[in-house]
């Protein structure tokens, strides 16, 4: 085993050069292990040499693909895993629903015709099933379980990548419900984006987006979602030990880091609109922002 996590050939190695606290993308990837979805991509924290030269932390993170050990389904022409992927490149296996959203098809790799148009009438339908008032059939089209906890990752963090913009993931067998997840790319959530309606702990912002805007619609979904995040509140509130325990892990790595990237006061990146005086700085801007987030969807929800 690598650092603890199944052998593969694949791996990335995020920077998290957005984000001034580098644990972003963590916090998510555990918030997803903690309320179960099928798979989340194990990480592990790592400073990074290359050829003797120090490059500053890293999260080395599995890559989302179909294996057993990741994304577990069939390698077959009517098993998909699909991202929304609105940052899409003209080579990739990418078609539009009739709603104009570009879904980039992972696997099966090289899909026939058939196979791609088996999977793209299929998110029309369920397109179409949406805009009806029917709530009785939600659960032969979606995976409710897996749909409200991805729901709840994205929109507790604010994801702006999350809002069916890119990086979201999900499966489908045919004959079976869509599947939401795993989760992904989280560098740009948890406030401090330049985008003032995002950055604000306030607010909904995923529930607004594309399916989901459609889903909490149905009385049904919506009382669904709503009970499981008073449920699972105190997953959601043990964030907070997390940042902690990761602000003491990472301290020493992280003045490491910043002396080699000296951007913990930049504003120059257009996603570092912060300044931040140390490392403690940034971390306890996170929690304050964590906290009002919960606090005020815990009110909403009342």
């Amino acid at each position: 085993a690598f650092l603890g996590m199944p052998q593969n050939r694949d791996w990335a190695l995020i920077a998290n050069y957005a984000d001034k606290t580098l644990i972003k993308n963590y916090l998510a990837y555990h918030l997803s292990a903690t309320l179960g979805l099928p798979y989340t991509p194990k990480c592990q924290f790592v400073e990074l040499f290359l050829n003797k030269e120090y490059q500053g932390v890293y999260l080395l993170t599995e890559t989302i693909k179909v294996a057993k050990k990741r994304v577990n389904i069939p390698e077959n022409d009517s098993s998909y895993l699909v991202e929304v992927d609105s940052k899409y490149k003209k080579d990739e296996q990418v078609f539009l629903s009739e709603q104009g959203k570009p879904f980039h098809v992972l696997s099966p790799k090289n899909a026939s015709y058939a196979s791609l148009s088996l999977l793209q009438n299929h998110i029309n339908s369920f397109e179409e099933f949406l805009k009806t008032p029917n709530t009785t059939e939600i659960a032969n089209w979606i995976d409710i379980d897996s749909y409200i906890k991805y729901y709840w990752i994205q929109e507790y963090s604010k994801n702006f990548d999350g809002a069916f913009y890119t990086s979201v993931f999900f499966t489908w067998e045919k004959g079976g419900p869509i599947k939401m997840g795993p989760v992904w790319d989280f560098d740009l959530a948890f406030g401090g984006h330049p985008d003032t309606l995002n950055d604000a702990p306030e607010g909904w912002y995923i529930k607004k987006t594309y399916w989901t805007h459609r889903l909490f619609k149905k009385t049904a979904f919506r009382l669904k979602a709503y009970s499981f995040f008073d449920e699972h509140l105190q997953e959601f509130k043990a964030v907070e030990d997390t940042i902690e325990s990761l602000r003491n892990r990472l301290r020493n790595a992280a003045k490491n880091n910043f002396t080699r990237w000296n951007i913990l006061n930049s504003t120059e990146h257009e996603n570092h609109i912060r300044s931040y005086s140390s490392y403690d700085e940034a971390i306890d801007d996170l929690i304050a922002w964590h906290r009002k987030r919960l606090a005020w969807i815990k009110k909403e929800l009342e």
